[in-house]
């Protein structure tokens, strides 16, 4: 990813991929899904993880590559 390393969230270690095509792609009745994985990955501290086994998953990096 071209100049990714700029990046705050890179920097810190805070970029996921999500399931887009189940999640985030289309409405429906996995809104609420959507809404707590979001919740999730911006605030951990304040909302535990749903249980949606591979709806999401932290990306990582080689910092020494992107640099």
């Amino acid at each position: 990813m071209p100049n990714a390393s700029q990046l705050p969230a890179f920097r810190e270690g805070r970029v996921f991929a999500t399931d887009g095509s189940s999640y985030f792609s289309r409405s429906g009745p996995r809104i609420v899904d959507s809404l707590e994985i979001m919740a999730h990955l911006i605030h951990p501290e304040i909302f535990a993880a749903p249980p949606l086994p591979g709806s999401w998953a932290k990306v990582r990096f080689d910092r020494a590559a992107a640099a």
